[in-house]
């Protein structure tokens, strides 16, 4: 018990036991050297309560890492995980082709015919397959017509699908913002705020001129079926207006055997209501991966 007043709060303290007391001070001592530095160079900094340390260098990069923490964890366990069956989905597409004489093809948002298109390989494999393509931008317009050119079972047409023909604004990533954006030409929609949704992505509170309107021309779906048919396949590509374009196909007359189409960018009330309209109408409805979702007809034997 003589060893309690040995070495108390960092110090030595007078103890009854001269041994303890001179081992306990020795032993403090050694800890001192080897904790001391031994050079200027290898100073201990000390905290200094009137001096702040920061993180960040500004607001946008606060921004910048909680967004990227949120994306990047919060939001996957929140989603609902859907398997990734887009080559069974690629499957089913070719053996309905394969089983009919003639297939007919309907792309709403073709782009330039090869950006994550799938209705490429469809054209390219089957010579019995024709198609309307409809691209309302003129660059990307452009580009379609210079890669189908030669092809007769090809027909683009610059113009949008909407509930009359005529005309309206699309909302784009302005020119002079599009270096912020890594695929600010794919970015087009009737909606503006899913191109601003798109822009926030990327860009630190983008301004009002970030986003620019096109006017472009536009067809509804009778003036469509009356001058092409009847349509077997409709592939919808429309950035966050699927779920309008979903409505505007008359599924009474003439309706199209199987319809795909882009559900990540709608909300889930839209979602519900396309597919409630979709199964009222006799399809069978599947999201096939996390972005796309199949609607076909019962008959043709949709993989579950």
């Amino acid at each position: 018990m003589g060893g309690r007043g040995c070495a108390r709060a960092g110090r030595a303290v007078s103890s009854p036991c001269p041994f303890l007391a001179a081992s306990g001070a020795q032993h403090i001592r050694s800890v001192g050297e080897i904790l001391r530095p031994q050079s200027a160079k290898m100073s201990i900094p000390r905290h200094r309560p009137h001096q702040r340390v920061r993180l960040f260098a500004d607001a946008a990069s606060v921004w910048r890492y909680v967004h990227a923490r949120t994306v990047a964890r919060v939001l996957p366990r929140l989603r609902r995980r859907v398997p990734d069956r887009s080559d069974e989905c690629r499957r089913f597409l070719q053996r309905v082709v394969q089983s009919r004489p003639q297939f007919s093809i309907l792309q709403i948002g073709a782009f330039d015919g090869v950006s994550n298109d799938p209705v490429h390989d469809l054209i390219r494999t089957f010579p019995h397959v024709r198609a309307v393509l409809l691209e309302p931008q003129p660059a990307p317009y452009a580009a379609l017509q210079r890669l189908w050119h030669d092809d007769p079972r090809v027909a683009p047409i610059q113009a949008a699908l909407a509930a009359d023909c005529g005309g309206r604004p699309l909302y784009v990533v302005a020119e002079s913002h599009s270096h912020l954006h890594p695929f600010a030409g794919q970015v087009a929609s009737f909606s503006r705020a899913h191109v601003e949704t798109a822009c926030r992505r990327y860009m630190w509170r983008p301004s009002a001129d970030a986003i620019a309107s096109v006017a472009v021309t536009t067809v509804d779906w009778r003036t469509l079926v009356d001058r092409y048919g009847r349509f077997d396949l409709v592939v919808i590509d429309a950035e966050g207006f699927d779920g309008e374009i979903v409505h505007l196909i008359d599924l009474a007359d003439h309706p199209p055997d199987i319809i795909v189409y882009e559900h990540c960018h709608l909300t889930r009330r839209m979602r519900r209501r396309c597919s409630s309209r979709l199964r009222r109408a006799g399809y069978v409805v599947r999201e096939f991966n996390k972005t796309d979702t199949l609607a076909a007809r019962r008959h043709l034997g949709i993989p579950s």
